[in-house]
């Protein structure tokens, strides 16, 4: 870059090149403006201002507030029918102009003409704004700078509450739409979402986006845009100990069913999409609780019987902290229990699991279960460890974390059964006889 010099008493003194005290001056007259207002305006050329427009202070006051993520980037940024700019223009004349896009998508400048910038960047309409002016004006040099952002009709449809159109920005994104639009319906993907921008139809998934920051799949929007929920595709499952995690709320429509340590495990259902693997699936699951046992994770996958049923079989005996296994449409991941819960089961009043507690016998956990019940033995309680069937002292024995305790029916309970079952099949017989007869 050319540089000038100076030379004074003092010496010799480097200043700014001419492009660059040009930008200062053109900061220098926005600020001037913001300050004074219209009527200073029109005393930096003496032109009349009905000819220039209103003041960039006049559009600064009236703009909403904007959140924008970051500053805008002019190689990016689309510019769109109703963006305000600060033209500012140095040379023979030193100003700044206010203009708009129309809605054509065209800037009309005086003393040059109209520019059609339709489908342009920031930074290639500034190119083309410069290059328009220096064709009227050759010694007269540009810089154009957003002041207000334009909007525009973004149109969303399929499984949403509210399908319909609704206006945005450019520095917005789909999901900022989306939640316009309220949630997806409990049938609707967030991992299949077609968007059509700029004569193309692309894929996105949103749960790469919520989960990970991958703004690729929650690209920013452009006048056009049209947006579609489609139905859910296939899914997977998870059973077991895992912490909930942030997909489920993202739409409602993930289905959970939390229930109590001593019944069946939670289950959860996720949407299913190529390349997704077992750590993943946990990821996205909200990760397993304390209660997990990470060694030993059963990955199960459907096949066809003979009889032409579907049926779940173990495929793999997988550590979760390093699986990459690809999942299939329809797999279960089953997470287990650490073993420190101890079984009751058989004839007691509330079998299921319970809680470790170290120190606790065979009795006091039968006791814990309501007892043993009306055809229950007070005695002769079997107990497997391990899965092997040991001996124990039901008052003396401490149990350990994962046994399993059997309170058996009594003899009399089920020679009653049988008995009354052999009655009921000889009166049934004797009817039988007596009506052929």
């Amino acid at each position: 870059m050319s540089e000038n010099r100076l030379t004074g008493g003092s010496g010799d003194f480097h200043i700014l090149s001419r492009r660059n005290l040009r930008i200062g001056f053109c900061l220098i007259l926005l600020l001037f403006f913001s300050v004074t207002g219209p009527a200073m305006g029109q005393m930096t050329t003496g032109l009349d201002q009905r000819t220039l427009g209103e003041t960039p202070s006049t559009y600064l006051n009236q703009m909403p507030p904007q959140g924008l993520e970051r500053p805008v980037d002019p190689s990016i940024y689309q510019v769109v029918p109703g963006d305000i700019y600060a033209l500012c223009l140095w040379g023979l004349v030193d100003t700044v102009l206010t203009v708009a896009v129309s809605p054509e998508g065209k800037m009309i400048i005086p003393s040059v003409g109209m520019i059609d910038l339709r489908g342009l960047t920031l930074e290639e309409a500034s190119e083309k704004v410069a290059e328009s002016v220096h064709q009227v004006l050759p010694s007269t040099e540009t810089s154009l700078n957003l002041l207000q952002l334009g909007t525009f009709r973004v149109e969303i449809t399929g499984l949403v509450s509210r399908p319909g159109g609704y206006p945005a920005t450019g520095v917005q994104r789909v999901q900022d739409i989306i939640n316009q639009a309220g949630k997806i319906f409990p049938g609707g993907s967030y991992r299949r979402v077609q968007i059509s921008q700029n004569g193309w139809v692309n894929e996105l998934d949103l749960v790469q986006w919520v989960l990970y920051g991958d703004i690729n799949n929650n690209p920013t929007l452009t006048p056009g845009t049209r947006i579609h929920i489609p139905a859910r595709g296939p899914s997977f499952r998870l059973r077991g100990p895992f912490s909930g995690g942030l997909e489920p709320l993202l739409s409602g429509r993930e289905s959970t069913n939390p229930v109590d340590r001593l019944g069946s495990p939670p289950q959860i259902s996720l949407e299913w999409k190529e390349g997704d693997t077992v750590n993943e699936a946990i990821h996205r699951a909200g990760g397993l609780t304390p209660e997990a046992l990470h060694e030993s994770v059963y990955l199960w996958r459907g096949t066809e019987s003979e009889e032409g049923t579907r049926i779940l079989e173990p495929v793999a005996l997988i550590n979760v902290e390093s699986s990459r296994m690809l999942l299939h449409p329809g797999d279960l991941i089953d997470i287990p229990y650490r073993e420190e819960w101890i079984a009751v089961t058989g004839a007691v009043y509330r079998p299921g699991r319970y809680s470790f507690i170290a120190g606790w016998t065979a009795e006091d956990y039968v006791n814990l279960a309501g007892g043993p019940s009306s055809v229950g033995k007070r005695t002769g309680w079997s107990l497997m460890r391990e899965g092997k069937e040991k001996r124990f002292d039901a008052q003396e024995d401490l149990l350990a974390p994962g046994d399993i305790l059997r309170v058996p029916e009594t003899r009399t309970h089920k020679l009653t059964v049988l008995l009354s079952t052999a009655s009921t099949a000889v009166a049934l017989l004797i009817s039988v006889v007596a009506l052929s007869k």
